[in-house]
């Protein structure tokens, strides 16, 4: 017999072709297994050696033994007669066909998710198998409080690899809203709109850091790519780019997908300095009073240790910006110190999108519309991935875009960062100012507030949005309470609910709320004016102008929103009922001093807080007898109409109405004026009625109309039953 057919009666072949085969599969079997169970890459190596070792072993038992019902025995000790080879040649080929099928399976399983895209990706828009959702990296370290830099180095991951043209990422706060829950990838995926997920874990330890890392197809949970770092801190940007680089490498090599490399541009950083940075965007990230202050401190602390820290030096101009802008600081400077600051910045860095997103916020928190306009289209052309700059684009230039191209850019803000409540708060906005669709707008803010169930401002702007398009002024009491249990260190809360309460026509509990928004901040503006406001619906008006005089002679009150413009209305009001005409005059033209030269002002195309003021002064002339400057006021206020609000909107809410109604005052009928508040009440105006209708100076000769009378009738009576619900609920809870 020849040696081949030996070869064949022994089965050494099938032995060979069976091993060969397992052996396939315990390696992609390791492959995936190593990197999921955290193993080392050595450990798939091993796996590979030992099955390359053991296959001449394999070979040498198949040629010198047989296996016998009485064991395994020397083929040379067994009879030919007494050979079973032909039958376990049987059970081989059994074994052979059962592990093909096997290897198939997978072969086939493999096949399906690796098999190239014949589309290219340009755009985000065309989510697919470049879409990557970074999740917050576990804390691996002893310390649980180094969790703030864990998640910090995720989101530093995260926005190296938001740079990458044609790669769809989520965004942090959708990503982060994940943390500690027990999760399936596959539903989080789903759930963010993408195919794959990077996790990991830090751990941090002195100045040394371990980043473990791993790239996951979320579908069959499939590990992509998976490595570990074992660093200096000071080499942390680098690791971030080498991590950045390995996820563009397995996008190209297992998704074959095109995909650029992007770079953090950085090299080297004191790692005392990182730290601090971190802390300082966990301060933001929180986005409490308390938070900014801390986050300023650590940011300033980072750039005293690392001058050219730039990424630091926009943080904390955004730091120093969100204090203005919560109303935590009434301290103005702050803002030039954050303009400043990025000055420095994009001196060194004149493409940092994320610089220009900042000065967009500070323009826009100024009033400087136009301004603010330019640096977030900047920001648009330099980051056009980032959800929070399409967001702000979207809101800040819809008018200019369009209602079409506006709900797309919101669209696509939705696509990238889905789980954040702020997008959907900034939509609210934008239908409420431009297109005034309020069942819209209330969705919005109840999808914003259904996100993040513990922010404030999505609280009360849905309290505000039942409140003044809807009549609903329970929903406004209920809302605003809410809002001071949910921060009760905020005066916004205890203002609005002042002002809600004094709508309602309960004076005392609006003037408890007054008091409380002044213990937190004295010298607030708003919280002042909603005080004067509740005294006068006491008829306290000797206090209430008191207060209004002393608080006018003091430099350290600051004045947010319309609290300038309003206290000046009640002042007014306050000095006519008193027949204090004069002084009445000498209080507006000392707060807008523009109006003392009547003839030297010209035609406004837009109404500000002077023209709207300027019909409080005419108010003033007209009943004073000095007839030829009221007429002057109404010269310069007689090109506005329905038609100057329509031109940007599709029709007039409550506020509209009340502005429309004062400049029309003296030049057209009472009939008309009043069916401007008739139109204010019957489209749901109601959460400042009181304020800005009853007790506002312009409207003061009305009051003895019938007309006047009846409207204010039925809206007392609404109040009153309002009142009563509330109250019917609130004894309902103590109970």
């Amino acid at each position: 017999m020849s040696f081949f057919a030996e070869l064949q009666r022994r089965n050494v072949f099938k032995v060979a072709a069976a091993y060969l085969i397992l052996a396939w599969v315990v390696i992609q079997v390791a492959d995936t297994a190593v990197p999921a169970l955290h193993l080392p890459e050595w450990v798939l190596t091993l796996v590979f050696f030992l099955g390359a070792l053991g296959f001449p072993f394999v070979l040498f038992f198949a040629w010198v033994f047989e296996i016998t019902p009485e064991g395994v025995r020397r083929e040379s000790d067994i009879k030919p007669e007494e050979s079973i080879t032909a039958h376990t040649g049987q059970k081989l080929n059994h074994m052979i066909i059962a592990l093909l099928v096997v290897a198939l399976a997978y072969f086939i399983y493999e096949s399906r998710f690796q098999t190239p895209s014949d589309t290219t990706i340009e755009t985000t828009e065309n989510v697919g198998s470049a879409s990557i959702a970074v999740l917050p990296f576990v804390n691996m370290s002893s310390d649980p409080e180094q969790e703030y830099f864990s998640d910090g180095i995720s989101e530093e991951i995260l926005n190296v690899l938001s740079k990458i043209p044609n790669l769809h990422i989520t965004s942090r706060s959708s990503a982060f809203s994940f943390k500690g829950k027990e999760i399936k990838l596959s539903e989080v995926a789903k759930e963010l709109g993408v195919e794959n997920i990077l996790e990991g874990s830090v751990r941090k330890s002195g100045t040394k850091i371990r980043i473990t890392a791993q790239l996951i197809e979320a579908a069959s949970d499939k590990h992509l790519w998976s490595e570990t770092y074992d660093r200096d801190l000071s080499d942390i940007f680098a690791v971030q780019d080498e991590i950045s680089a390995a996820i563009v490498g397995a996008l190209k090599d297992q998704l074959g997908l095109e995909v650029a490399q992007a770079s953090s541009k950085s090299t080297s950083i004191n790692p005392e300095a990182f730290d601090l940075y971190l802390h300082g965007q966990e301060g933001i990230h929180e986005f409490s009073f308390a938070s900014l202050e801390e986050a300023e401190i650590a940011l300033n602390s980072a750039l005293v240790l690392e001058p050219d820290f730039q990424a630091a030096r926009v943080s904390l101009a955004f730091a120093l910006a969100l204090q203005v802008i919560t109303g935590s600081s009434s301290d103005l400077a702050l803002l030039d110190e954050a303009e400043a600051l990025l000055a420095t910045v994009l001196a060194a860095e004149p493409d940092n999108g994320n610089a220009f997103y900042v000065l967009s916020n500070i323009a826009d928190i100024q009033g400087e519309d136009a301004t603010a306009l330019d640096h977030i289209k900047t920001a648009y052309q330099l980051n056009p991935n980032d959800a929070a700059i399409i967001t702000d684009y979207a809101n800040l230039a819809g008018r200019e875009l369009g209602e079409a191209e506006t709900r797309g850019l919101f669209a696509r803000a939705e696509r990238l960062d889905p789980l954040n409540g702020y997008i959907y708060y900034y939509k609210g906005r934008y239908l409420e100012r431009e297109l005034q669709a309020y069942d819209e707008v209330l969705d919005a803010y109840q999808k914003a507030k259904t996100l993040s169930p513990t922010n404030t401002s999505f609280t009360g702007w849905l309290a505000g949005a039942n409140g003044y398009f809807f009549g609903n002024m329970v929903a406004t009491a209920r809302g605003y309470k809410e809002f001071i249990e949910l921060d009760p260190s905020d005066p916004d809360g205890p203002i609005y609910a002042s002002k809600t309460y004094s709508s309602l026509g309960d004076n005392e509990t609006a003037l408890e709320y007054s008091n409380q928004a002044l213990d937190l901040m004295p010298t607030s503006g708003q919280a002042i004016e909603t005080k004067i406001a509740a005294m006068m619906t006491q008829e306290n008006n000797e206090e209430a102008l008191t207060l209004l005089l002393e608080t006018f002679a003091n430099d350290a009150v600051f004045y947010r929103r319309e609290s300038l413009r309003n206290m000046t209305l009640l002042g007014a009001r306050l000095l006519l009922d008193k027949e204090g005409y004069a002084q009445a005059e000498e209080l507006i033209l000392g707060k807008y001093p523009k109006l003392k030269d009547l003839d030297s002002l010209a035609l406004k195309e837009t109404i500000d807080d002077t023209v709207i003021i300027s019909s409080a002064l005419a108010a003033i002339y007209r009943v004073s007898g000095d007839e030829a400057k009221a007429k002057r006021i109404t010269e310069l206020n007689k090109q506005f109409s329905k038609e100057t609000f329509l031109k940007h909107q599709k029709r007039l809410n409550g506020f509209d109405y009340i502005n429309l109604a004062m400049l029309i005052t003296g030049r057209l009928g009472d009939d008309e004026v009043l069916a401007l508040l008739e139109a204010a009440i019957d489209g749901g105006f109601a959460a400042e009625w009181r304020n800005l209708i009853d007790l506002n100076p312009v409207f003061s000769p009305l009051q003895s109309h019938p007309r006047y009378i009846s409207l204010k009738t039925r809206i007392e009576a609404d109040m009153a039953t309002q009142l009563a619900q509330l109250r019917s609920e609130e004894s309902s809870v103590t109970d």
